[in-house]
């Protein structure tokens, strides 16, 4: 969001969302995309790991796999994109981190972002919705 110009560092409203694992789950919505575009997608999705994962289809009760943005690391993201870019990208807009941000740190999601989310999540029902929200 900072490189799209959405981010606002003074409220540091600016996260998006990611997986983290865990023992948890989460409603979300599968479909299926020609796999075409995958390098625009790694570069739209630069800083998270894309990892392949499990899920089960709520109205059917079959399982398929998935790719889903999981938390990645700061060292993660340099190993694959280098440091320079990181530098470009985050530490010339004084950001020192893009994923060791402290719990107490006023590290917010986005708000376009979030807006988007939560509305995206309500139009796929109720279940969805409140796994969102919690």
């Amino acid at each position: 969001f900072v490189q799209r110009g959405i981010a606002d560092s003074n409220s540091l409203q600016m996260a998006s969302l990611s997986a983290e694992q865990g023992g948890g789950g989460f409603v979300c919505t599968a479909f299926e995309v020609d796999d075409v575009g995958m390098e625009a997608f790694r570069e739209r999705e630069e800083e998270f790991e894309l990892r392949m994962v499990p899920f089960t289809d709520l109205s059917t009760g079959r399982g398929g796999t998935g790719l889903l943005c999981v938390a990645s690391t700061d060292a993660a993201y340099v190993a694959q994109w280098g440091q320079e870019r990181f530098d470009e990208l985050y530490t010339k807009k004084g950001l020192s981190s893009i994923w060791n941000w402290p719990a107490e740190s006023g590290l917010r999601p986005c708000a376009a972002y979030l807006r988007h989310c939560r509305l995206a999540a309500a139009k796929l029902g109720e279940a969805c919705e409140q796994s969102f929200l919690n």
